[in-house]
């Protein structure tokens, strides 16, 4: 794994991002609530290597939620 970003973060309305219905919101927040009591997701590091790769010869695939505990 390389060394932290040299990118500055980026602020949500800078990033151009589709806006959400209502219920698009509530169902995405639902699902991330049951990922969240159920202790799935993807360890921090594998999601930053991942980022990190990106636009290198060697770009990582999406690393895949799992249970973590």
């Amino acid at each position: 794994m390389s060394g932290p970003s040299t990118m500055p973060p980026r602020a949500p309305q800078e990033l151009d991002l589709p806006a959400l219905s209502q219920e698009e919101d509530a169902r995405l927040d639902a699902m991330a609530d049951e990922d969240i009591a159920n202790d799935v997701g993807v360890p921090l590091d594998e999601a930053i290597a991942w980022v990190e790769s990106w636009g290198t010869r060697d770009q990582l695939p999406t690393p895949k939620a799992r249970k973590l505990s």
